[in-house]
């Protein structure tokens, strides 16, 4: 056992000692280029490689990088008893299968059923299901995390959430560690989590609260509310559902026709400027090429004509990531106007997926 141990510590300091002699510069600029779920194993082989993982340049460098490539994907599967997290990271081929892993979560008996309310900078919010009290943020590949503290003024049932981050601010309230009460709302807002762009979270507003549907944002640099031009839609939202989406930087409104025929994608192309809306996609039965994937047809027109599509982000190249019936990815070839179901070995029946972006990104204190 002694001889084994004195083995393992010389390969430790083999490979220290490798990367030691690389120039600090060339060092980072090879370790950033590692998925975060390597980048993670890196840190754990020696005493050197886990001291480069915690320089601060390194956490910039590789979150530029992985802002480039596609996202991790986070999904959160539904339990009577207790509720998981597992992640996959995409490859560029949908011909591979991909393997889900668990994550875990280290407050998870303070918190055993919980809603993801949004991802942003590599940092998830989770938030309880029965105490709107209980909420953390959290590094899900390092671990961190922080709780925030109880809002003791939230005496409502009823709780809308959204999670961001606008440079101006630099994360100041997650800083002072306290809550401040705004003025009342004067919108009612969809449950959905706010969608983040440019610094505002975004909802679309409740049907029985206002015949148009409005879109609301909130800026997180003053703390106020504006409503945002929405799209015109050439059908009658009363008879449609649509949700908000964030596609490269830029707000999109995706419209589920009432017939469910049909899932159009508008982009505002320059924010807040009515006439920048562009009806860009239009994902309809009669525009798919589907006797060569039968099945990811199928699946995709279930999905549809139940109201249960959501859009997720555009892949690198240049798909259309759908989630279809809680947790079934399907990717959208705009070129082909093909849709291809993306294999996951391990997926479970119900689940909610979330595009993140993972780094190793440190929590302010």
């Amino acid at each position: 056992m002694d001889c084994n141990h004195a083995k393992e510590k010389k390969l430790e300091d083999e490979m220290g000692n490798l990367i030691a002699r690389l120039p600090n510069e060339t060092a980072l600029d090879i370790v950033s280029r590692l998925p975060i779920s390597s980048l993670i194993q890196f840190r754990f082989v020696c005493q050197t490689w886990n001291l480069l993982t915690r320089d601060p340049r390194l956490v910039d460098l590789h979150l530029s990088r992985a802002l480039k490539i596609n996202p991790c994907l986070i999904f959160k599967t539904y339990h009577p008893q207790k509720e998981q997290l597992f992640f996959v990271e995409l490859s560029d081929r949908h011909d591979d299968e991909h393997t889900l892993r668990e994550i875990q979560i280290p407050f998870s008996t303070s918190m055993a059923k919980f809603g993801v309310v949004g991802s942003c900078n590599s940092l998830l919010c989770l938030s309880g299901v029965y105490d709107h009290e209980a909420a953390y943020i959290y590094n899900p590949f390092t671990r961190e995390h922080k709780k925030l503290p109880n809002c003791n003024e939230l005496e409502v049932n009823e709780v809308v959430y959204g999670f961001g981050f606008h440079p101006a601010t630099n994360g100041t309230s997650l800083k002072s560690n306290t809550w401040r009460n705004l003025e009342e709302v004067p919108y009612k807002l969809h449950h959905s989590p706010g969608v983040l762009v440019g610094g505002r979270l975004h909802w679309v507003t409740r049907f029985n609260w206002h015949f148009d549907r409005l879109i609301v944002a909130f800026d997180l640099s003053n703390d106020t509310f504006q409503e945002v031009p929405r799209p015109d839609f050439t059908v009658n939202l009363s008879h449609c559902t649509y949700h908000l989406v964030s596609l490269r930087g830029c707000l999109c409104a995706c419209l589920l026709t009432s017939n469910g025929e049909n899932l159009e994608i508008w982009i505002m192309e320059e924010y807040n400027k009515k006439e920048s809306w562009v009806h860009k996609f239009n994902i309809g039965a009669s525009s798919i090429v589907s006797q060569d994937l039968p099945q990811s047809y199928d699946i995709w027109r279930t999905s549809l004509q139940k109201g249960n599509v959501t859009v997720m982000c555009i892949l690198n190249n240049g798909d259309i990531l759908l989630d279809c019936q809680g947790g079934i990815l399907v990717a959208y070839n705009t070129d082909k106007k093909m849709l291809k179901t993306i294999s996951l070995c391990g997926m479970l029946k119900s689940c909610k997926a979330i595009a993140h972006v993972g780094s190793l990104n440190w929590l302010a204190t």
